[in-house]
């Protein structure tokens, strides 16, 4: 196989990465869309109870109460994180 080979090859190859990239960023473009879009209480409804389910399949397969307390420690950060969100976001308006 010679250079020119390998120069088609490595072309063709970029040509499918960068259209799996468009792909991906139109994809990523639309679900950030239609996540602000949704009133914050919904979003933070919805990341409670995913982690109160996280939290019940760790202490039933893991069998240990370290893990469900690493689970309910992760909790005190709540209050650090609705302080960094901004006034606006959480009374439903969408972020910029």
């Amino acid at each position: 196989m010679g250079r020119k080979h390998r120069v088609r090859e490595l072309r063709a190859v970029e040509a499918r990465l960068e259209a799996r990239y468009s792909s991906l960023h139109e994809n990523a473009t639309a679900r950030i869309r239609y996540l602000r879009s949704l009133h914050p209480a919904w979003l933070a409804g919805g990341g409670f109870v995913s982690g109160v389910l996280v939290e019940r399949l760790v202490t039933r397969f893991a069998g240990s109460e370290a893990a469900s307390k690493a689970v309910s420690r992760g909790m005190r950060l709540w209050p650090l994180l609705s302080s960094a969100f901004p006034a606006g976001l959480l009374m439903g308006r969408p972020a910029p």
